[in-house]
């Protein structure tokens, strides 16, 4: 119906996309090996929506579901710039984040309730509601915990182990 009133008739009507996210993200068709031990999206879990725990020096992107992608994007890349600037200051070649005692909670990635995240849900790794193990889909939030903080209090009070 449209605003009109009038009714307009539709020969195909698609309700769904059948998207289908594949497996182990981010890693998806790679095959990631850690002292000899493979990479499990479903055991993981996500450091600061940019790292997966227990991978030293991988990081990947992932928008906003609720704004430019574009705007996460660039935030990120900032983030992984200072990341390596602070690990070249330092002499360091390895950062993993250590989840430690973090417990996955049920947060929804991308905070949607999209078909396709639910059922990829059992697939993905493990975050929190909010801190540093959450992805959050907040631009403020991003910009106080990614890109305003200075180097000392953003990478050597968390969960970073270097080496």
């Amino acid at each position: 119906m449209l605003k009109s009133g009038r009714e307009l008739e539709a020969d195909l009507i698609v309700t769904a996309t059948g998207l289908n996210l594949l497996h182990n993200f981010p890693c998806n068709a790679m095959e990631i090996t850690v002292d000899g031990v493979q990479y499990d999206a479903p055991q993981a879990m996500v450091h600061r929506g940019v790292q997966v725990s227990d991978v030293p020096n991988l990081s990947f992107t992932v928008g906003y579901a609720n704004a430019s992608w574009t705007l996460r994007a660039d935030i990120i890349s900032s983030y992984v710039c200072r990341l390596l600037g602070h690990m070249d200051s330092k002499g360091y070649t390895r950062c993993v984040p250590e989840r430690g005692d973090a417990k996955p909670e049920d947060a929804s990635f991308l905070g949607l309730q999209s078909g396709y995240l639910r059922r990829a849900a059992g697939r993905m790794p493990g975050q929190t509601r909010t801190g540093e193990w959450a992805m959050e889909q907040s631009l403020t939030k991003d910009l106080l915990r990614l890109k305003l903080k200075r180097n000392s209090a953003l990478f050597e009070s968390c969960a970073l182990k270097f080496t």
